[in-house]
Order: C-alpha cells, then sequence, then structure tokens
C-alpha cells in the first residue's frame, strides 16, 4: 500500500478474476531506482570489492544454500 501511495507501483485487478492483481512499476519507481543505483553499487562495493571473483562466487554459493533451506520446495513445473 505504502509503494502505491506513493507512486512507486500500480496495482490492477484483473476483470476476469478478481482474485489476481497484477503489479507493476511506474514511472516514478524506474525514476526512484535510476537515482538509487549508483548508492546501491558504490555500497555493494565497498562491502565486497576486496573480494577475488572466486571468493564471490563462493559467497553466492553459500547464500544460495542458506536461502534454500527457507523456500518451499517445487513441485510443479511452474518454480
Amino acid at each position: 500500500d505504502r509503494l502505491e501511495d506513493r507512486g512507486w507501483i500500480r496495482r490492477q485487478r484483473r476483470a476476469d478474476n478478481r482474485r489476481v492483481v497484477d503489479v507493476a512499476i511506474s514511472e516514478n519507481g524506474l525514476a526512484l531506482l535510476k537515482q538509487l543505483g549508483p548508492g546501491v553499487r558504490d555500497c555493494h562495493h565497498r562491502q565486497l570489492g576486496h573480494l577475488a571473483p572466486q571468493q564471490l562466487q563462493q559467497l553466492v554459493a553459500l547464500l544460495e544454500q542458506a536461502r534454500s533451506a527457507l523456500e518451499p520446495e517445487q513441485t510443479d513445473a511452474q518454480g
């Protein structure tokens, strides 16, 4: 609700199924992401820029393992 109130996303219920809500980022949301992008990249570089590429790959693999323990198992073809 707050993202929509701030104009960063748009929500619309489908006419054929009112239970489904389509959500899309708005032009204002895209502008905000463009504005924030360089600062986020700089922060990541300060946090992780000293790591070698192999170390970054290891970190990604470990984070994926940690996250997978919290995700429900995929039982259908849609993922």
